[in-house]
């Protein structure tokens, strides 16, 4: 059995725990193609690393599988994606 994070804006696999290589207090490792990190968002929308070491923060994750935005509707082009900063 193993462990892990994921969520369907990227494509459910984020980071896995492998039983040869345990990492308490983890989720996991992420692939290589994912970054991850934990941050503190400020009142202007900054994003400041949390240090490691217990503190809670917001997840970050970024990569080629998270997606860009939701559909929001559709124009006369196609559909109108709402992207994400």
């Amino acid at each position: 059995m193993a462990e892990g994070y994921g969520l369907s804006e990227a494509s459910c696999a984020s980071a896995r725990s492998f039983p040869e290589a345990p990492r308490p207090h983890s989720v996991g490792q992420c692939p290589p193609y994912q970054q991850m990190r934990v941050v503190r968002a400020g009142a202007d929308g900054s994003w400041e690393d949390v240090p490691a070491g217990g503190e809670s923060g917001l997840l970050g994750i970024s990569g080629p599988t998270v997606f860009r935005g939701y559909v929001t509707g559709r124009g006369e082009n196609g559909h109108v994606l709402r992207c994400r900063r």
